[in-house]
Order: structure tokens, then sequence, then C-alpha cells
């Protein structure tokens, strides 16, 4: 399939040595000649000696690599300012959409047909905002390659530059307005019970994420996200490693998907009610109820609350 779009990779590291070796191969190895955009963060301290491990490594494999440019950033920005101005910067020198990954995400040989075909597919779709080729491991999995939910997935994801260029990222009066409004904040949390929690802390300065930001944004613009049926990368970051420290694993599928042509799911205006149970089940909160509800999801398969159609907000009515 031709390139109706120009588009560049970004792949984002800090100092993790040991993933961006397992990840950055298949980075170079797939990504089909496309330009790509390496940011690497500063160290917090000069006596960072993983962060001198991470540059050394780049400098040893990246020499000889064509269509690529290596930014090293002088000062730590964190992975939020990182992410959103490493965007912008790729944006501003002219492409008209990016495909994103961190180094804790090992694509497989599918993962940029998939990002190149679906950015063409949904780019007349106006309310598709975000895709993703991650995919949930669902007990039920839709018939098509993609569905659409209302929350950005940050796992190896693609976006277009108006779409990204109209977020305000610092929209602090709307972020209140959707944790003060109980209406909105139910649609907020309909696809996850965690989002709000997530929010809540980046208005605390609890986190800095630039992921509950944007899908504040999508929100606001009633947005819809893409996400992969059958994953084409593996996320290698549960190790406790990362911002996150996340040690236990629910999210990635046991099989990653095999080269194939795609057949995308093309109604972007209605949900799928049965895959969005499922879906907020990995998103349930932070309340012990809410795990155990996961735990019987992941174990089972079982599902035990009811969900509300929710259509009229995301239709404008």
């Amino acid at each position: 399939m031709k390139n109706r779009i120009k588009l560049a990779v970004l792949y984002f590291c800090y100092n993790r040595e040991d993933h961006l070796k397992q990840s950055l191969p298949n980075v170079l190895r797939f990504r089909d000649e496309l330009p790509l955009f390496i940011f690497c963060d500063g160290p917090k301290d000069l006596n960072n000696s993983e962060t001198v491990k991470v540059e050394n490594y780049l400098k040893s494999v990246m020499c000889d690599i064509q269509n690529c440019k290596i930014i090293y950033r002088e000062e730590n920005l964190g992975l939020a300012k990182n992410i959103i101005s490493g965007v912008n910067h790729v944006f501003n020198l002219g492409y008209d959409t990016i495909t994103v990954l961190e180094d804790d995400c090992v694509p497989n040989r599918n993962y940029f047909n998939y990002m190149k075909n679906a950015l063409n597919y949904y780019l007349h779709h106006r309310n598709v905002m975000h895709v993703s080729a991650f995919g949930l491991p669902l007990k039920s999995k839709p018939t098509k390659d993609s569905y659409i939910a209302p929350y950005p997935c940050s796992w190896g994801w693609g976006t277009w530059k108006e779409k990204w260029i109209e977020c305000n990222f610092y929209d602090t009066e709307y972020y209140n307005k959707i944790l003060s409004d109980k209406e909105i904040l139910e649609v907020f949390n309909w696809s996850g019970k965690s989002f709000s929690h997530f929010l809540t802390l980046q208005i605390r300065g609890n986190i800095n994420s630039w992921l509950i930001r944007w899908y504040a944004h999508i929100f606001k613009n009633k947005g819809v996200c893409v996400w992969a049926t059958d994953s084409k990368l593996y996320n290698i970051g549960f190790d406790g490693s990362g911002q996150h420290k996340v040690k236990y694993d629910i999210y990635n599928q046991k099989q990653i998907d095999k080269c194939k042509a795609f057949d995308f799911h093309h109604d972007t205006s209605t949900f799928n009610n049965k895959i969005i149970k499922q879906f907020r089940q990995f998103f349930m909160g932070p309340s012990f109820i809410d795990k155990l509800k996961t735990l019987l999801y992941i174990n089972t398969g079982l599902l035990i609350e009811r969900l509300r159609d929710v259509s009229n907000y995301y239709q404008g009515k």
C-alpha cells in the first residue's frame, strides 16, 4: 500500500539499556525505511551511569543507520515533556502523522504495516484521534482487526498533526470541570473507572502524565481511539522499572499477531458495548473491589456489572 501521508517513527528512551537492546533492533529491522527520530532523555544527575550506557549503546548501534536522527536531551525532561515536545518537534518538521514507541515496546514485523494502513484508513474519520497497534487480551475478541474505545493506548500508537496540535496539555479548568460534574465524570469513566483517578493525581501533581491529558482533550472533543484486536507489539515494562513501577502484567496477549491483510472496523460513530465491558476491566480503578472484579474477569471471563449507553454524548446529542 502506498503512503498517502508523510509518516515518521518516534522512539523514546531514557536509562533502561536492557529494554533498549530488546526493542530498538526490532524498530530498525521492521520500520521499512520510514524516517526515525530517537529522543533520549537526559540524566537527573551527573552520576547517572545508566543514561551513559544508553547513550553509548545508541552511538555504537546507530552510526551507520540511514534516515535516522538522535536527539539527546541536555537535561532530564521526564517522560511527559519528552513525548509532548518530541511529537511537536517532528510535526513542525512537516510530517503529517507519527507513530510512537517507547523503549519497553517491542514491535513485531507487522507493527509498522498495521500503523501505516490504520493511519491511512482512519485519516478522514474526523472523530478518530488516536490509533494504537496494541491489543488487550480480551476474552471475546471483535471480528475485525480493530475496534474503537474512548481511551487512548500509549503503547505503540500514532496520531495526525491536525488532531495533536489542537491539544491544550494545560487545560486545568476543564480537568476540574470533569471531576466536579457527576454527569460528565460518569461518561469520562465509562470505559474505565481509573481515568478520573489518574486525572486527580495529575491535578494534584502526584503524577505527570501526557496520556491522561491527551485523553481529556480527546474526550472534550468527543473523539474516539482505535485499538488493535490482535497485538502487534509486546510490552516488556512489567519488571518494576520505568515511571509507573508496574510488576504485574495483565495487558499483554500471549500470542502476537502474524502478517496478514487488515479488515478495519469502519463504523466509528457507535461503540460495541460487549467489547467496552471487557475493555473497562483493565482500567477498573484503585479500590480493592475494583481489583477483584479485574482479577475475576482475567481468570474466568466473568463480567458482573452493567454498562449504560453513553452514545448520545459522543454523537453530540
